[in-house]
């Protein structure tokens, strides 16, 4: 039979003590690169959204944008024809049209700041000068950001009204003009 030595108790739970310690460290400090990493891919991902829009690549807006679940049963499943039914849709008004090509191209000088990361969901504080027609504003607003998987996306899951959701996220990121 084996004994163990009294003496040695003491130490086996000190021991224990500090391991456990050290690896609460270690699950904290991989927690806050998580957190770290995932303000980061979100505040890029925002970026993104920002230089698509300005860009006006509809094709390039399908891969970074997430719509609801009922929304998404709706959408084509290809790039191209996402972006055909966008234009589509965008020229049925031709000054409509004309009024997103001036604001799309008159985006300059975008900044996202650092993600607040909230579960799957981030809130990307975000600015951009407008100038339209020799007229210049700085919009600041806020991309909000959903994860699905490892990737995060604009989003516009909202609502299930196609319009309403578009306004409400574009909305939220452009904001309100500061000058």
């Amino acid at each position: 039979m084996n004994r163990i030595d009294p003496v040695k108790v003491p130490i086996m739970k000190k021991a224990t003590a500090i391991i456990s310690v050290i690896l609460a460290l270690v699950f904290a400090a991989n927690a806050q690169k998580v957190e770290s990493t995932d303000q980061a891919d979100a505040a890029a991902a925002a970026l993104k959204v920002f230089q698509t829009l300005q860009k006006q690549d509809w094709a390039g807006l399908f891969h970074i944008v997430s719509f609801s679940p009922a929304l998404q049963k709706q959408m084509p499943n290809d790039s191209s024809e996402f972006a055909r039914q966008f234009v589509s849709g965008l020229n049925e008004n031709a000054e409509d049209a004309a009024a997103t090509r001036k604001l799309f191209d008159g985006m300059s000088e975008i900044k996202v700041g650092t993600a607040v990361v909230t579960g799957n969901k981030a809130a990307v504080p975000a600015s951009c000068r407008i100038t339209i027609e020799g007229n210049s504003l700085v919009f600041n607003g806020t991309a909000n950001m959903i994860k699905l998987g490892n990737v995060w996306r604009w989003d516009m899951t909202s609502s299930d009204d196609p319009a309403e959701a578009t306004e409400t996220a574009l909305t939220a990121l452009l904001g309100m003009p500061m000058n």
